[in-house]
């Protein structure tokens, strides 16, 4: 995650870092880790260096907040908020 081309998930915020952090899986679970960013990556509001990742939790980096969700656990009625929120009205 972060500004760069190489980023699989790519965010435009100046305050994120080209290589901001990484999300993976392996056999125990979903991880974050911070890749040395210059503002942090906060995991629900605690600066983190790595951890292991639940449903619902909170990744933030350079001000922009992201929910973790396995896919099968999406909220539909809180991701329409959100859409909500963040689409420009006319």
């Amino acid at each position: 995650m972060g500004r760069s081309a190489d980023c699989d998930f790519r965010l435009l915020n100046r305050a994120i870092s080209r290589l901001h952090c990484r999300v993976w899986r392996d056999n125990s679970g979903f991880w974050v880790r911070d890749l040395n960013s210059t503002n942090k990556t906060y995991l629900n509001d605690r600066p983190v260096v790595e951890a292991r990742l639940k449903d619902g939790d909170f990744i933030t980096v350079g001000g922009t907040v992201v929910q973790f969700t396995q896919e099968k656990d999406v909220d539909h009625a809180a991701q329409s908020k959100f859409f909500d929120l963040v689409t420009p009205t006319s």
